[in-house]
């Protein structure tokens, strides 16, 4: 092999588009969608179904919807290279739908790596501070910030109990007693007798 020779398995174009070298064009990338990383490509990378696809009728309409896209290219100035990739796709096919040839194409590929081991677990205590403004510090947690909540949500409780049996009395706060005789009501406030 040459140095300027493609990785083994890929189909080089002999003509090409405008701007582009023969040698660059790659139907697997380009009709396929395989990274060009990843040469020669699985017959599960050319059918675009997932390794563990255990379904024949997924993997035959994959084959059937690789194929079909891949002769719209037989005709034009890659017609050598769509044949050889819809040869492949065929082999694919006929591997991947029978059990025993499957088992024995799984066998060959290579094993991908194992994933890198989960990081360590860390025992963090994570605490939240208001930055230090040379004030002294107030006790953080306990039951004092609880407990002053909950003292304000009594006394607006109350207040608003107070203000409304007030009003079902029909009694009025004083001042607005006072506002009531005195003519006609400020902008903006209710008034009236």
């Amino acid at each position: 092999m040459l140095a300027a020779d493609p990785p083994e398995g890929t189909v080089v174009a002999e003509h090409s588009h405008p701007g582009e070298r023969a040698s660059e064009f790659d139907p697997y990338h380009r009709w396929l969608a395989i990274p060009r990383g990843q040469r020669p490509p699985t017959y599960y990378q050319l059918l675009g179904v997932a390794a563990d696809e255990a379904d024949p009728e997924v993997i035959e309409e994959a084959a059937l919807r690789q194929t079909s896209h891949v002769r719209t290219y037989q005709m034009g100035p890659y017609a050598q290279q769509a044949t050889a990739v819809l040869n492949e796709l065929g082999q694919a096919r006929a591997t991947l739908l029978n059990p025993e040839k499957r088992k024995e194409y799984d066998a060959r590929l290579p094993r991908p790596p194992a994933p890198p081991p989960p990081p360590p677990l860390v025992d963090v205590e994570l605490v939240a501070e208001a930055p230090d403004r040379g004030s002294a510090r107030r006790p953080s947690g306990g039951v004092v910030g609880p407990a002053v909540c909950f003292a304000c949500v009594l006394c607006l409780g109350a207040g608003l109990a107070f203000g409304l049996a007030l009003e079902r009395r029909g009694a009025t706060p004083a001042a607005q007693k006072k506002d009531a005789g005195a003519g006609p009501p400020a902008a903006g406030g209710k008034g009236g007798p």
